[in-house]
């Protein structure tokens, strides 16, 4: 029994193949715009709200675009800051009960006081290189973060000003 695949067939195959690795490798993209056309879809009605007042619609997409910045900066300039500092203080809070719970340890117990008062004699040799790898990972998704969120608002500040048109 001898078994034939048209060329067609083998075609077809391919092309979907393709387009599977196309979809994939373009995914972070495709959920970009997706996002976009979904904020775009919400603040339109805002956007013709204003527009019924007699707003020009350029102009209310541009006090739109003020108000998604003016909402970033507050969640980045005066939250995230916020967030940070109580961090640093309860860092500093188990600092201190660590010191207070090393005086509290006797004197037989050396070696778990050393571990309390100086935590970095147990970490092992080289584990700096891990910590700044680690610390360039997490900048690098930042970055990425940071840059996924600008591409989405312009794009969504592009189809807003393109109007139903587009959506």
């Amino acid at each position: 029994m001898e078994l034939r695949i048209p060329f067609g067939t083998l075609l077809k195959v391919g092309a979907f193949v393709l387009l599977v690795l196309c979809t994939i490798t373009l995914w972070p993209f495709i959920l970009m715009f997706m996002m976009a056309v979904l904020l775009a879809v919400t603040i339109d009605p805002l956007v013709a709200w204003m527009g019924r007042r007699g707003v020009r619609r350029g102009i209310a997409v541009s006090l739109v675009a003020l108000m998604l910045l003016l909402t970033a900066f507050l969640l980045f300039g005066v939250l995230l800051p916020r967030a940070g500092r109580e961090v640093g203080d309860f860092a500093n809070s188990l600092g201190r009960a660590r010191q207070d719970l090393a005086q509290r340890i006797p004197q037989e117990f050396g070696s778990l006081r050393q571990a309390l008062v100086r935590p970095e004699t147990l970490a092992p040799r080289g584990s700096l290189g891990k910590w700044l790898q680690t610390s360039l990972t997490v900048g690098m998704y930042a970055l990425q973060g940071i840059v996924a969120v600008i591409f989405t608002l312009a794009v969504t500040l592009y189809l807003l000003l393109e109007g139903k048109a587009f959506y």
